[in-house]
Order: structure tokens, then sequence, then C-alpha cells
């Protein structure tokens, strides 16, 4: 332990790279600029990843992922409030001869209204949402990007909110498998001026994982339908310095429902505390947090935090508790190219037991102009 504390202190004294919000650099704008009505863009989206897990826990398997995510795209504005989206999405994983996935990445964006957006297509997915942990596995992000169906955004002054449902598999009449998808929704609701220097939101978020159908053939399989809900309160504080950005500390209420009409798991519902303290300086990013769940379960969720073991199908832990820091050093390299280093750790109370994980990220988004129709 001592050595980790001093490797937080040299992070803490570096001083050559920048650092942003954690999840900021693999976030993709969602915006449409009135400017580039009848524009046509190509744009490339690129994301290359190694994270190492070395995780030593009953709940979950230690394992390493490399490779890249790449999605060229042409980008056309038909209109002032509209963007249609052609592409192709490839992910490659270091280590295997062929690519993993290669999709369609096809959508269409319509600004309604001012402040609210309807996509339909391929949807802004992973780290886009802004999804907590324990409902959200952070290597998804990667690993099952792609995401299709229908995207609600809405971006007030007061307000934003994300809406969405991911159709992951359609069924015929017939089909010997469940139809498969997922609904979710990440809200913000701000109690004070966003442009203050000290913001308070109430955050609300929710996901639901449905298997199900009337028209396949696998009868004895039973619909399957897990609900995860989070909700809490968020303050930070904006400085104008120039080391030290931004401070804060979010609060959360999580709850697990199984509301399938046959119960397969261990639990029917659980409950989790989730919080963490946050420091965002001119360097890197510091986050320290705490987790306190119990007969919680979470389908899309980083399994450290649930009360359920992907590694042994007979373990149990009705009661989790994990102390959790994180440390994130990133740079802006040149324009639309950033490099992050980042380190996660997870100390498990009643096992006495220390989880972590090292990665290196490369991301490379930019649009470039061709013509304008």
């Amino acid at each position: 332990m001592k050595i980790f504390f001093l490797f937080i202190t040299l992070l803490i004294i570096t001083n050559s790279l920048a650092a942003q919000d954690f999840n900021e650099i693999f976030k993709t704008d969602k915006t449409i600029n009135p400017a580039d009505s009848n524009k046509l863009f190509f744009r490339i989206e690129n994301a290359n990843f190694f994270k190492n897990n070395e995780y030593f826990s009953a709940l979950e398997d230690g394992y390493t992922i490399l490779g890249t995510m790449i999605k060229p795209q042409l980008v056309f504005y038909p209109s002032h409030n509209s963007k249609l989206i052609a592409g192709i999405h490839f992910l490659k994983y270091s280590g295997k001869d062929d690519f993993t996935q290669v999709f369609p990445a096809f959508s269409f964006q319509v600004n309604v209204v001012k402040g609210l957006d309807v996509l339909m297509g391929t949807l802004y997915s992973g780290y886009n949402h802004g999804l907590i942990e324990p409902i959200y596995k952070p290597e998804l992000h990667f690993m099952n990007n792609y995401e299709s169906g229908i995207q609600i955004i809405t971006h007030l002054k007061h307000f934003k909110s994300d809406l969405w449902m991911n159709w992951e598999k359609m069924i015929f009449w017939g089909d010997p498998f469940k139809e498969e998808f997922t609904v979710g929704t990440t809200n913000q609701l701000f109690l004070t001026d966003t442009g203050s220097n000290i913001r308070i939101s109430v955050p609300l978020q929710g996901l639901a994982a449905h298997k199900g159908g009337q028209i396949d053939s696998t009868y004895g399989i039973h619909m399957q339908t897990l609900v995860n809900l989070a909700g809490g309160i968020s303050f930070e504080y904006r400085l104008k310095q120039t080391f030290l950005k931004s401070c804060g500390v979010n609060s959360y209420f999580v709850s697990f429902n199984d509301i399938s009409p046959y119960k397969a798991l261990a639990y029917i519902d659980g409950y989790g505390i989730y919080s963490d303290a946050w420091v965002n300086t001119k360097y890197l990013n510091l986050s320290a947090g705490y987790w306190d769940g119990t007969y919680f379960i979470a389908p899309r969720g980083e399994p450290l935090f649930q009360s359920v073991s992907t590694k042994y199908s007979f373990f149990l832990e009705p009661h989790n508790q994990i102390i959790l820091t994180k440390i994130g050093i990133k740079k802006e390299i040149y324009k639309d190219i950033r490099l992050e280093l980042r380190f996660e750790g997870y100390y498990e109370l009643y096992e006495k037991n220390f989880d972590y994980s090292y990665g290196l990220h490369i991301v490379f988004n930019r649009n470039f102009f061709l013509k304008k129709m």
C-alpha cells in the first residue's frame, strides 16, 4: 500500500499532461450546427485501447483487451436542423486475425424543436450515455460499442436528458432465440445556474435489459426483464485557477429489480449506495469512491459491484462493500488527438481483496470538409 500511495503522490506533482473529465475523451459531439446546412464531411472516429484487469476476486476473472475501434463515415447536413450519417463500424483486437465486429453505421438525426433531437439508426453509444459504473461496465464502450435503435436527446438550460432503445436482437416468426433490447435513460436536473461556479443537480438514471418475444420457437425459455435505477445528488465547484479546475461530490441510491414473470436469478431485488468525490486539475483527474451493495445485480454493470459471480455460478456475495479510486492523466497531442493513461483500484472490504486495472488510450475524432452541395 505504501507503493500505491507513493504512486498517487508522484502523479499529483506531475505537470506534463492535461486532464479533463474522466470519460470526456471518448464522447461524440451530438449537436447540429445550422451553419453546416448542405455541407458534406468525411468523419473519422478512432479509439485505440489497452486495458489490463488484474482481478483476483471471486466475482470476476482478470483479462486484457488490446485493439482498435474505428468508424469511417460520411456526414451530410440536408438542412439547418438535420444530420445524415453513413459509414462502417470496425472492431479489431490485437492477436486476432479477423475483425471481431463489422457493422454498417447509419443514422438520421433531426432537431425537432430547440433543445430536442430525435435520432434513428446507429446511436451515440457507450460513454456518451453517461451511466455510472455499477450499472454500466466501462469496457462495453470498446467491446460492445455498436448500438442501433431510437434515441431522444434533450438539452435545455436547466435540464438535459438521453433516452434510448438499443435493439440488440430482433426475431422473425419461428426464430430459435429470444428478441433482446435495452432501454435506458440518463437525466440531469440543474438546481442552480449552469453558468455559475457552483452547480447542484439531481441525476436520474435507468437501464432495463429485456429478453422476450412471442413469435420465437424457444419453448421452455422464459421471458426476462431486469431493471436498474439510480438517483441522487451532484455537487460541482468550478474554480478560476490555472492548476485546480473543479471538484465535486456525487452520491447515488441504486436499485435492482427482476420484474420477469418467472424468477430465475438468485435475487429478485436489491440496492446499493454509490458515492464518489473527485478533483479535476490542469494535469490529471483524481476520484475516490465507495460502494455498498446488497443483493445487487446489473446485467450491463461492472461485475465487481454485484452480488453474483460471473466467474463461479455457485458463488454469491449478498453484501458487497468496495473502496475505489481512479487516476487519469490526459494530454491533447494535437487537435482532435488525445492520449490518456488510467489506473483504477477496487478494494473489497469483506474479502480484503485488492483488484486493479491500468490502461492506455489514444483517441482521434475529426471532420474533414468535402464540399457544399
